[in-house]
């Protein structure tokens, strides 16, 4: 079985929240409250759950991998282990890509609101 499902959540992720600050960005002259406090809200799960999903996947993808070497005589080599060791890589680097384009992004939000109330 295998998790693909959560790098592309957190690549989806990492795609998104550049796009969740743009639309919010107009709503920071108009005083909209709700719409702001909903994109700055998705901004701050998608920043404090990315991290955790990519090294989750990480570890998942890790122990399958370990569990398939366990099963299988002669140990592979690691030209057989290198795809998995890269899925594992290729997971924790979109989760803290996310979490920083996410980051960023509220960040720059909040800045925006701090300058239009001041």
């Amino acid at each position: 079985m295998r998790m693909n499902a959560i790098p592309l959540t957190l690549a989806a992720a990492a795609v998104a929240s550049p796009v969740v600050r743009a639309l919010a960005l107009p709503q920071v002259g108009k005083a909209d409250a709700k719409g702001l406090a909903r994109s700055l809200g998705w901004l701050r799960i998608v920043r404090s759950a990315a991290a955790f999903l990519g090294f989750f996947a990480a570890s998942y993808t890790l122990l399958a991998m370990f569990l398939g070497i366990a099963k299988t005589r002669p140990t592979p080599s690691l030209t057989i282990l290198a795809p998995g060791f890269a899925e594992a890589t290729l997971a924790v680097m979109l989760g803290l890509l996310a979490a920083t384009v996410t980051v960023i992004a509220e960040r720059h939000l909040e800045a925006r609101v701090r300058r239009a109330v001041a």
